[in-house]
């Protein structure tokens, strides 16, 4: 890694606004968003090389201020938050996909500078089970929401992520048809569910009317 000294500022404004929220390491965090900043995105990478979801803990004034950072250092595809919890907590989460080849060494060293307890948790995969659950307690679960999932930027994988989430939707319906039938959600197999349906109707129609004629 090669970052600036901090004597290469990404901006007079962003250097304030360090100083006055992390001042303890505002010159190293204004060094790493340089360095960071002057990456190359992976254009063509078949995924994305920073893909992670990140928990952390600061009011709302301290969260807008990290994700300017993280967004000015990894100019992400996506970074969008929530406070899951109560507010009071404290703790927000985020989920960050970048283009961006920084290693995770690097942006664990980063992230580490704002003394915030920021725990990085690299998803498995692209929208593997982990990325659809950590993207989706943000979108239904979460409060005070802030970041760009909902704009152009992020529409490609807004729309896979949706594509996925019914995907995941209808293979729980059809685990639930299993689980309550025993067979497999399957044209063959609903319409004979329904044979057995309307011939247990019949023998239970037969059951009543000889009940009606033995009755006293």
């Amino acid at each position: 890694m090669s970052a600036s000294d901090g004597t290469s500022k990404p901006g007079a404004v962003l250097c304030e606004v360090l100083q006055t929220h992390f001042h303890e390491h505002g010159r190293e965090i204004a060094g790493m968003i340089q360095w960071m900043s002057e990456v190359a995105p992976a254009t063509n990478a078949a995924t994305y090389p920073v893909m992670t979801s990140l928990v952390a803990y600061g009011d709302l004034s301290m969260r807008s201020v990290f994700m300017m950072c993280v967004g000015r250092a990894l100019q992400p595809t996506v970074m969008h938050s929530a406070y899951i919890k109560d507010i009071a907590t404290r703790e927000f989460e985020v989920v960050l996909l970048s283009k961006k080849n920084i290693p995770l060494g690097d942006l664990e060293e980063f992230l580490d500078l704002f003394n915030m307890s920021v725990c990085v948790i690299p998803f498995s995969r692209y929208m593997g089970p982990d990325m659809l659950e950590g993207i989706s307690r943000i979108l239904v679960k979460g409060r005070h929401h802030a970041g760009n999932f909902h704009t152009q930027t992020a529409k490609t994988v807004r729309r896979y992520y949706q594509c996925k989430k019914r995907g995941k939707l209808l293979e729980d319906k059809k685990a639930e048809v299993r689980r309550v039938t025993g067979m497999t959600f399957t044209p063959e197999n609903m319409l004979l569910l329904n044979v057995q349906l309307v011939e247990s109707r019949r023998i239970n129609f037969n059951l009543m009317q000889i009940l009606d004629h033995v009755a006293p």
